[in-house]
Order: structure tokens, then C-alpha cells, then sequence
């Protein structure tokens, strides 16, 4: 498909009717040798993925896309690529619903609107040759949001704000390109971290962690220069960079 939105300089676009999802579709054009910065946007998707397997609803109205990324870095600097991009998908959301609702992250990426969830990210990598390669996924409900999620979701068009598609996908081409910038490969993440603090649910509360089958509790301190997510408890300060963060007024993820 042909669709005439601006990008920042340097980037191309896929843009597709229909696709089993973005971030697969990103891996499989990696695989092929497309090294990008190329975007994968999809009216639809028909197996949507969220974090940890989950299934992402994808009716047509909202915006799903894709950003294949390969970048000249070390791995251990890309774990904080996935809580960072949360800042460039929040910005998007204040761009059409400014002080309409209180937004807020919830580690590691997720996007709330007034604790409900308007937005998810699923960040893929895997190490190709000298360089990382990269899946950003973003998901946006603008028109519609799932029901009977354990969480509760929303959209932007429950706020009062009709955003179509393309404008929703330019404002973030824009907004990641500028966080990408600011991001610098990890080396900026200190400086991002801060920022996501100011948004962040929960944090100096007690909360829970599910791990592996296992429940961790504590208080919800901060983030390393990791992204990962800091815990103190009887055992002492934690660094976890993975599981479902559960707090008292929200019992589970979408």
C-alpha cells in the first residue's frame, strides 16, 4: 500500500492492509537482510502480540506499527531500549489529549490514561553479525479498546480525541526518531530515566512481582541504569528485568 505521511529523514515505510504481526513481519524482512531504519505500519493485524505471548487485539482503527532498527552496540546496553520507548509513546498520547487525562507509565512500558491502558510496546532483539537488531512494536488504541481485559483498557476517542491512523503513526515516527536520538544507544538512559520516574504508577509503593511462577513483593524504589525494575524487601534492594508488576489497584496486565 501507498500512503503519503512525512518521516523523519532517513527512514522508509511497509505499509500493509493486514499482517500477522508487525514485529514478525520486522524480523522476517531482518532475516532477509533489511537492516532498516524501516517502519512496518498495518491497518490490522491478525495474531498481534503482546508481552509475554499475550494476545494484542488489533481491530482496524487503532495503530499498530513496527520499527526494524539495527544499531552498532554491545547487548548489554539494550535492555533499557524497551522501558525508554515508553516515553516516546506517552508523548504521542499528550500530543492529542494534552491535560485531558493523567497519564502515567507502568514498568516496563506500558501507557496509561488515566489508569487504564491506551497504549502497549513489545521491544525484540536478537544479535546479528556486529550489531543489535531490533522490533519496536507499538500498539495505539485511538477508535476502540478491548473489553474484558484484567486490567482495564481505553482510547484516545473515550477522551475526546478522533485521531485516524496516519496521524497518530507521524507522531510517532517522530517521537521515537527523537527518543532514538536521546537514547543513543544506552548511553543516554540515565538522563531518560529520570523522566520516566516522573510518570512512573506505583513508584515508592508496595507491589508485587510475578516471576517465573513466583511472587515477589516489595517497595517499588526506582530503575537501574538498566531499565530494570528496583525492589526493596526483607532481602534487600532487587534488580528485576522481567515479570508482571501488580499494585493494589490494579490486579493484573493486559
Amino acid at each position: 500500500m501507498e500512503t503519503s505521511v512525512r518521516l523523519p529523514h532517513g527512514y522508509r515505510l511497509r505499509h500493509l492492509a493486514e499482517v500477522d504481526s508487525t514485529n514478525a513481519e520486522a524480523m522476517r524482512l531482518s532475516a532477509a537482510g533489511d537492516q532498516g531504519p524501516l517502519w512496518i505500519w498495518s491497518d490490522r493485524q491478525l495474531q498481534g502480540r503482546g508481552r509475554q505471548g499475550r494476545n494484542w487485539v488489533s481491530e482496524a482503527g487503532n495503530l499498530y506499527a513496527t520499527l526494524l532498527l539495527t544499531l552498532a552496540m554491545p547487548a548489554t546496553a539494550a535492555g533499557s531500549l524497551s522501558v525508554a520507548v515508553s516515553l516516546a509513546v506517552l508523548a504521542v498520547l499528550r500530543r492529542f489529549v494534552g491535560r485531558g487525562a493523567k497519564l502515567e507509565l507502568k514498568w516496563p512500558n506500558d501507557v496509561l490514561m488515566d489508569g487504564r491502558k491506551a497504549a502497549g510496546i513489545l521491544v525484540e532483539s536478537t544479535i546479528r553479525g556486529e550489531g543489535m537488531v531490533f522490533a519496536i512494536g507499538c500498539g495505539i488504541n485511538l477508535r476502540s479498546a478491548p473489553s474484558g481485559t484484567r486490567y482495564g483498557a481505553t482510547s484516545l476517542a473515550a477522551h475526546g480525541a478522533q485521531v485516524v491512523p496516519g496521524e497518530a503513526f507521524e507522531a510517532l515516527a517522530e517521537e521515537v526518531d527523537q527518543l532514538l536520538r536521546r537514547w543513543d544507544a544506552g548511553k543516554g538512559f540515565r538522563e531518560l530515566r529520570t523522566e520516566w520516574l516522573q510518570y512512573a504508577r506505583g513508584l515508592g509503593s508496595a507491589v508485587s512481582v510475578a516471576v517465573g511462577g513466583r511472587m515477589i513483593e516489595g517497595f517499588f524504589e526506582g530503575l537501574s541504569d538498566k531499565g530494570g525494575l528496583l525492589l526493596r524487601n526483607q532481602t534487600g534492594l532487587q534488580e528485576l528485568h522481567a515479570g508482571e508488576v501488580n499494585q493494589a489497584d490494579m490486579t493484573a496486565d493486559r
